[in-house]
C-alpha cells in the first residue's frame, strides 16, 4: 500500500527553425493500462503543433499509444485511439499524425498464429481480424476515421523487432521485423506525397 512506482513517458513535436508554431499542447489520455492495480499505471497521451509551412497551417500530432494488454479484453491502445479520433474531429487543420500506435493491421490473431511480435489474440472481447473491423484494433479505428495511411505498405514494410537496445534481432523473434506497429496518418485534406521507411533493416553482421 506504501509503494510508489511508475513510469515518466512523453511525446514531442520537434519543429524545424524557421518555421512559426501558432499553437501547440499536450493531452492525456483517459484510458490507462494498470500493470499493478492502483499502484503502477501507465499514462500515455500525445502532443500537437499547429505548424505554419509554405503558407498553410497544419496540425502535427506526436503520439504513442500503449503497447500492454490484457487477453480478451479490448486493446487500451484501441481505446486511445478513439478518444484520438474524436479529439482531433474538432479541428478543421490539415492533419498529420505520427506515432507508434501498437497496432498491426492484422491484429487481433488467431490463437493459432505465430504471432512472433507478441501482439493482441483473438478471444473474449475481441475477435480475430478479418479484414478492417475496427472493434479491438487501433490501426483500423484510425482508418475507420477516415485518415489515410501515408505508407509504405504495412504488410510489406515492418518495424518492429528490435531487441531492447537496438542492435540487432531478439533471441525471442529469431525472424527480425514482425509487426508494423508505427505509421504517419493524414487527414482533413493533407495527403502524402512519398513515403519512406527508415532503419527496419538490421545491421550488417548481426
Amino acid at each position: 500500500d506504501e509503494a510508489a512506482c511508475g513510469f515518466t513517458i512523453a511525446d514531442a513535436v520537434l519543429v524545424r527553425d524557421g518555421l512559426t508554431v501558432k499553437q501547440a499542447g499536450t493531452t492525456e489520455y483517459e484510458s490507462a493500462y494498470s500493470v499493478v492495480p492502483v499502484v503502477m499505471t501507465v499514462h500515455r497521451g500525445y502532443a500537437w503543433a499547429d505548424v505554419v509551412t509554405r503558407g498553410a497551417t497544419v496540425r502535427v500530432v506526436a503520439t504513442h499509444l500503449e503497447s500492454l494488454f490484457d487477453a480478451g479484453q479490448v486493446p487500451t491502445a484501441k481505446e486511445q485511439a478513439d478518444q484520438l479520433v474524436a479529439d482531433l474531429a474538432q479541428t478543421q487543420l490539415p492533419l498529420v499524425i505520427a506515432g507508434d500506435f501498437n497496432s498491426d493491421p492484422r491484429d487481433p490473431r488467431a490463437n493459432d498464429d505465430p504471432n512472433l511480435g507478441g501482439q493482441p489474440t483473438a478471444g473474449g472481447a475481441c475477435a480475430e481480424q478479418q479484414g478492417q473491423d475496427p472493434a479491438c484494433s487501433a490501426y483500423w479505428t484510425m482508418r475507420a476515421a477516415g485518415y489515410l495511411d501515408a505508407g509504405p505498405l504495412a504488410s510489406d514494410h515492418l518495424t518492429w523487432g528490435y531487441d531492447a537496445l537496438l542492435t540487432g534481432p531478439s533471441p525471442a523473434r529469431p525472424a527480425g521485423m514482425t509487426d508494423r506497429l508505427d505509421y504517419v496518418f493524414t487527414g482533413n485534406g493533407a495527403t502524402a506525397t512519398q513515403a519512406t521507411l527508415v532503419g527496419n533493416t538490421f545491421p550488417a553482421g548481426i
